[in-house]
């Protein structure tokens, strides 16, 4: 019944196969591990929010996977930044009203959520990589 809900979503965010595939391997390995996943990625993006907060990056409160900060003109270094990391993160070309904002996935992993803050803190504490 997930899978037909989210099939059924479609655009303007579709689901692909592999994520569809993905997710009902997922719900073949039982509640608690799906509980945990989530609760892991929770954590992460609570504290993602806090230290953008930390850092004076506005965002809007999230309940999904991502978070959706403003960085303004420096949407493109930041962006930058992090890909030199190999932290990728979307930008929204054609679309003005989101042109300073970066769509950041909540990586579940601790080892690359790590990653994540610390290239994030770097760039916008220090400057970062320019």
């Amino acid at each position: 019944s997930v899978i037909a809900a989210l099939e059924v979503a479609g655009d303007p965010y579709p689901v692909s196969g592999p994520s569809l595939a993905a997710a009902r391997v997922s719900l073949a390995r039982g509640d608690a591990r799906l509980r945990d996943h989530v609760a892991r990625v929770r954590s992460h993006r609570s504290r993602l929010l806090e230290r953008l907060a930390d850092w004076s990056v506005p965002c809007p409160p999230s309940q999904a996977n991502f978070v959706l900060p403003w960085f303004g003109a420096d949407r493109d270094r930041v962006f930058s930044a992090l890909l030199e990391q190999r932290l990728l993160v979307r930008r929204f070309p054609g679309r003005p009203e989101l042109s300073g904002a970066l769509r950041i996935t909540v990586p579940e992993d601790p080892a690359t959520f790590e990653r994540l803050i610390a290239a994030l803190g770097e760039t916008l504490q220090n400057g970062g990589p320019r």
